[in-house]
């Protein structure tokens, strides 16, 4: 995907996005559109980048759809064929690893760094996710936005389901 691509998809994806600035992977300042708190910007080469708290239900249903990944979203930046829940991550994990890298040297470090992932796994799907993906095509930054897209739509359909609940209990 090359810049161009990248601005025509992001100006056709029907989201509002706010325009900002971000460090690219080479330190240097660039145009990026946020969504929800998650940014998109071109990487500088030949992908797009998406960074912030990309829910793990987005990414594995993308995982599952396209097991092959012949649009190449990878997830970390890493290799075309990472699983996702390998890379997931949730608040309290950030949290034991800042304190992980505040407290120990390098050779408690790796103990208690899997420790750490060890409770990560035990913990529940719900509020796991992807802090980074490199999209590769234009098509895969389609796929991306529209598996977004479906999930801000559920998200907003239980929202306005439970705020309905909410009144009707009010009203009893």
């Amino acid at each position: 995907m090359d810049r161009l691509e990248f601005n025509n998809t992001i100006k056709y994806a029907g989201f509002n996005f706010d325009d900002g600035t971000i460090k690219d992977n080479c330190g240097k300042m660039t145009k990026c559109y946020d969504f929800n708190n998650i940014k998109y910007y071109f990487g500088g080469t030949f992908y797009a980048v998406v960074k912030g708290k990309i829910p793990l239900e987005v990414a594995n249903s993308i995982y599952k759809k396209y097991p092959s990944n012949q649009y190449k979203i990878r997830v970390a930046g890493a290799c075309i064929d990472e699983k996702p829940n390998d890379w997931a991550r949730d608040e309290i994990f950030d949290q034991e690893i800042e304190e992980i890298n505040k407290k120990y040297c390098a050779e408690e470090w790796v103990a208690k760094y899997e420790e750490a992932d060890k409770r990560l796994e035990e913990r529940p799907d719900e509020n796991k996710y992807i802090e980074y993906y490199h999209i590769d095509t234009e098509k895969g930054l389609q796929i991306f936005l529209n598996e977004m897209r479906e999930y801000y739509s559920r998200e907003s359909q239980i929202s306005t389901e439970d705020h309905k609940k909410t009144k009707q209990l009010k009203r009893e």
